[in-house]
């Protein structure tokens, strides 16, 4: 099957940087479609780039059903799974897919799934934290386990495994691994309060972590945008701008908390060339610039830019 239309845009999207070379060592287009289609059902997993639900994983009928879904596969589900098996030792050796057992349960993940240029890779600092994140958003400590666990065997590019106890709290979380079949991992009855008393330790430092690198995302993102107002001003009026000290401040910080980056330098571009009068009679300040940014929106965007529209924070 050839990519086409919005697929080749996702397709090209997503094949930027590392990842080119690996697309190109595949068979054909057809296997790279069917790679994009396992990409695609990692979207939003609680462990990025997961092929499972949740935590639990996904088994071969699941992902056939998934992906093998062309007509051919449709008349032909022997030919479906094989295809799959012959797809999976590709995925797995040009480095797309990586697999590991834990427990009893055989786990797939597209490798490095948060480091592909999509959605999840804002231009600002702090690419990786939500995996640290997807980590505090689980409520159970056996959730918080496996999560771990699976941390600990495919070792994601840029995650710090120091962070959650890895390999001392792992190690601990093994010895309570029940052998027990079933769907997800199992531990033993009497591990839960153990389990929890791990993972409240690791779970401390992770916040810690997050908090941190929260922190200084918003300096970054504070230095980055006064950087590209200033820039522009200078370009305009050959001058630097002089800043009107916390009340400039507070205002970026206020705007940081309701635009994105990219949409507020463009909102920046739109404010200095703007032919309005008022904008001309007072003049191009960052006090300015905040007070016109709902007319500025609806230029650009033909949309209502309300404060709480647009909230990232």
């Amino acid at each position: 099957m050839a990519l086409k239309g919005g697929n080749l845009r996702h397709y090209a999207e997503i094949s930027r940087g590392f990842q080119k070379d690996r697309i190109n060592a595949l068979d054909d287009d057809g296997q790279r479609w069917r790679w994009l289609m396992l990409f695609t059902l990692s979207d939003s997993k609680t462990f990025p780039g997961l092929l499972g639900k949740l935590l639990a994983p996904m088994g071969d009928l699941e992902v056939v059903g998934s992906v093998y879904t062309d007509s051919s596969f449709r008349t032909d589900i022997g030919l479906a799974h094989a295809t799959w098996k012959k797809d999976l030792e590709k995925f797995i050796a040009v480095g797309l897919v990586d697999k590991c057992w834990v427990g009893n349960n055989l786990y797939y993940w597209n490798a490095n799934f948060h480091c592909v240029p999509n959605k999840y890779r804002p231009k600002t600092k702090g690419l990786d934290l939500r995996f640290y994140q997807s980590f505090l958003e689980l409520l159970d400590p056996k959730e918080k386990a496996v999560f771990v666990l699976l941390l600990e065997e495919f070792r994601p590019e840029g995650i710090d495994p120091l962070k959650f106890g890895i390999p001392r709290v792992s190690d601990s979380v093994m010895n309570l691994v029940s052998n027990g079949d079933g769907e997800g991992l199992l531990f033993k009855d009497s591990s839960v309060e153990q389990i929890r008393r791990l993972m409240v330790g690791v779970s401390k430092r992770v916040e810690e972590f997050v908090k941190k690198e929260r922190r200084n995302e918003g300096l970054e993102g504070f230095r980055a945008f006064t950087d590209y107002f200033t820039e522009k001003y200078k370009k305009v009026y050959g001058k630097p701008y002089i800043f009107a000290g916390a009340k400039d401040a507070a205002m970026v910080k206020r705007l940081l908390k309701v635009f994105k980056y990219d949409e507020l330098t463009g909102l920046v571009d739109e404010f200095f060339a703007s032919k309005d009068k008022f904008v001309k009679k007072a003049g191009h300040t960052i006090g300015v610039f905040g007070s016109m940014i709902n007319s500025l929106g609806k230029k650009k965007h033909r949309g209502n830019w309300e404060w709480g529209d647009h909230s990232h924070g």
